[in-house]
């Protein structure tokens, strides 16, 4: 059996937001579809931040988090969704009232 079809999108959205094609062997086979989306993955998170990312990173430096690692021109996506998920997981929620 192939790769399931949810491999197949997830890949296929990968391929989109890199501007490229995957070859036809690699769709035909589980493994080799793994290990492209495994090496496309570790490639992104290596890219740099977003310009979103970046946005919110900025504000919550300036309203007084510690800056992420690389700030404010090197910062990786993955670092500014580590910093991203920790700050606004740790801010209380607000009621409504």
């Amino acid at each position: 059996a192939g790769p399931s079809e949810k491999q197949l999108a997830y890949a296929q959205k990968l391929a989109e937001g890199a501007g490229i094609t995957i070859a036809d062997d690699i769709l035909a086979d589980t493994k080799m579809l793994t290990s492209w989306i495994d090496a496309m993955t570790k490639e992104r998170s290596m890219s740099a931040a977003s310009p979103k990312q970046m946005e919110w990173v900025s504000k919550l430096v300036a309203d007084g988090a510690k800056p992420p690692k690389g700030f404010p021109n090197n910062v990786t996506s993955a670092d500014a969704k580590a910093f991203l998920d920790k700050a606004f997981s740790s801010k209380p929620k607000k009621g409504k009232r």
